[in-house]
């Protein structure tokens, strides 16, 4: 328990600063600091900060590196003695080494609320702090209410200033207002006290908009979360189901309008939906997930109308998992993006999981412009066009365990089309392929795209496809390849002239829109210890590395049965391009030639420590 220090005995007070005191059983006297000094030493032993009752008590206060203080309440200013700018005495200190003495850092909120009650209660008399009072009190009444609305909330919407001068806002005010300066490009507000010859910047915050921003200098950089995401997504999401939602799971009808309700409302109010377990949900017209995470629990979204069976999701972290999706009636092919199962659109930050796509007139999943990815688990079967396709500047993602059954065309592509920005940067994790139509993985105008333990049997023409494409106006490939993995019974369709791998680029040049400019060629192709197993009737090679190619490093290949029948042999290399290395490797009864060149080899060809253990005609 703390006592007061034994004071003198009372004296008479009247006209005098002393108070009365009670102590060891009589009277004393005090000063108002004496009082006080007691608690304050408490207060500063535990805050860690010397606490003074006026700046005048504190500037004679001698402080240390680091050290810190707080005048809560003290109406008035002073010049800094720093920054040689004019503060109001209440507020927190630092103590500067360099100055020896005290900087002003910011203001209370109890400084705030005494000096404008200060202004309020002058304002309310007729007298003006400072002035003659000459005003009317209709005048002062309502510059009185004006303060004590400004103590409350400190900047009041008619005081809020967007993309203007600072000069152009302090002419819209008058001295001791609060107003806001908003700068929308870069995000941040200033929030300033109107003075007599400008105004003092209290402090900056980060606009709601730029809060919401997906940009890696905004959104959720501002408070500490990772790239790319929002402030929105460290706020907890309601989750709503879709029959709370309006969606009757029971009925067979079309649910497509009360479908679209519930993603509407969602997407407004920001709400995660789930599905019934298991359930069927037929849908007439194509359904769009804007900003909205759905778990569909195992559920059926069927598409009545093939032609327009498309989910679409856009915008900042769209989130689709376990989902099943059909399509019935399917006749034919379109090109038509209306008719894609899963279509994900100028999209950041996307992850698919457990996503099974069940026929379709397009392809069965297709990224579009989407930067930062991952997909776990995707089954896609008897689409028309290609199983899983990336295009136009999709970059930056990884897919898990994709599986591809009797797909229309690929079962897995990477396609850059002339006018966009490059694919780049994606990874490929133990993709499956079974029956294909066309190829199996393909990599048609991109670069840096890996191909990790890819398991592919049965296609019509090559399992692995590097190329830059004349008909379909695609950009070459670069710093691309296959680790590891196996690729069985490649290339049935007769006349095709491809190898199990296949790598073949074209002459000319293609320009992104950002202004890369780069060649159509084929080039820096690494095979690193992938099997060839089998051969289908079409075959050409093991491995082809035609022209307009450079660059290819084949290590540790193992390749085996690449023999059709006595007529046809094909061989385990045909080579067009330059600049190649064979290193190491075994090629197990290979029917023709080990190696075959065309007239367009060129640089060099290096074969070191290969085992060829049955011969090569």
């Amino acid at each position: 328990m703390t006592t007061l220090p034994n004071y003198p005995p009372a004296v008479e007070l009247a006209g005098t600063d002393m108070i009365p005191v009670w102590q060891g059983g009589s009277q004393k006297s005090a000063t108002t600091d004496q009082v006080l000094k007691p608690g304050l030493d408490l207060m500063q032993e535990y805050v860690g900060a010397d606490i003074q009752l006026s700046w005048a008590a504190l500037e004679t206060v001698i402080g240390s590196a680091d050290r810190n203080a707080v005048v809560p309440v003290d109406v008035g200013n002073h010049t800094d003695p720093v920054t040689a700018e004019l503060v109001p005495n209440a507020g927190f200190y630092k103590w500067d080494v360099t100055a020896l003495a005290w900087q002003w850092i910011s203001d209370t909120q109890a400084g705030n609320a005494a000096t404008s009650a200060t202004k309020a209660q002058a304002w309310a008399e007729g007298v003006e702090p400072g002035g003659s009072g000459t005003s009317s009190a209709l005048e002062w009444a309502g510059i009185a209410q004006e303060a004590s609305n400004q103590a409350a909330d400190l900047v009041r919407a008619e005081n809020i200033f967007v993309d203007v001068p600072l000069a152009t806002a302090e002419a819209s005010v008058v001295a001791g207002t609060y107003f806001k300066l908003v700068d929308s490009a870069g995000g941040t507000a200033e929030v300033r006290l109107r003075n007599a010859v400008g105004s003092d910047l209290l402090y900056v915050e980060n606009t709601a908009s730029a809060l919401r921003s997906s940009d890696p200098l905004k959104g959720a950089a501002l408070i500490g979360l990772p790239d790319g995401s929002t402030a929105q997504d460290a706020i907890p999401r309601k989750v709503r189901t879709l029959k709370q939602m309006g969606v009757n799971y029971a009925s067979t009808a079309d649910q497509q309008t009360a479908l679209m309700n519930a993603l509407t409302i969602a997407s407004e109010d920001m709400l995660n939906l789930v599905a019934e377990p298991h359930s069927i949900y037929k849908h007439g017209d194509m359904l769009a997930f804007d900003g909205v995470e759905f778990d569909g629990q195992g559920c059926n979204f069927q598409a009545i109308n093939p032609a327009r069976a498309r989910i679409q999701l856009t915008g900042a972290r769209p989130i689709l998992r376990n989902l099943h999706k059909s399509s019935l009636n399917v006749t034919g092919r379109t090109s038509a993006y209306d008719a894609i199962g899963v279509l994900v659109r100028d999209a950041t930050d996307l992850l698919l999981e457990n996503i099974i796509i069940d026929s379709g007139g397009n392809a069965g999943i297709l990224l579009d412009n989407v930067q930062r990815f991952e997909s776990r688990g995707t089954l896609v079967m008897d689409t028309k066009a290609d199983a899983y396709h990336c295009t136009n500047g999709t970059r930056d993602g990884s897919v898990y365990g994709h599986t591809a059954i009797r797909p229309g065309d690929d079962g897995f592509a990477v396609v850059t089309y002339g006018g966009s920005e490059l694919c780049e940067n994606i990874r490929v994790y133990g993709a499956r392929v079974r029956q294909g139509n066309q190829r199996g993985m393909t990599v048609v105008g991109g670069r840096d795209v890996w191909f990790m333990q890819p398991d592919i049997d049965e296609t019509e023409c090559a399992g692995i496809y590097f190329s830059s494409e004349s008909s379909y106006g695609t950009f070459g490939v670069r710093n691309c390849g296959v680790i590891g993995g196996t690729i069985k019974n490649a290339v049935s369709r007769a006349g095709i002239s491809q190898g199990a791998i296949h790598c073949n680029g074209r002459s000319g040049s293609l320009t992104t829109p950002s202004g890369e400019v780069l060649t159509n060629t084929v080039e820096d192709i690494v095979l690193l210890a992938p099997k060839i197993r089998g051969a289908a009737g079409g075959i050409r090679a093991g491995i082809t590395f035609d022209e307009y190619t450079n660059g290819l490093d084949a290590i540790d290949v193992d390749m085996k049965d690449v023999r059709v029948s006595s007529t046809y042999q094909p061989r385990a290399f045909a080579l067009g391009g330059k600049n190649i290395n064979i290193q190491g490797g075994r090629f197990t009864n290979i029917g023709g030639q080990f190696v075959t060149t065309v007239a367009a080899l060129a640089g060099y060809v290096r074969i070191n420590d290969a085992i060829i253990d049955a011969p090569c005609i």
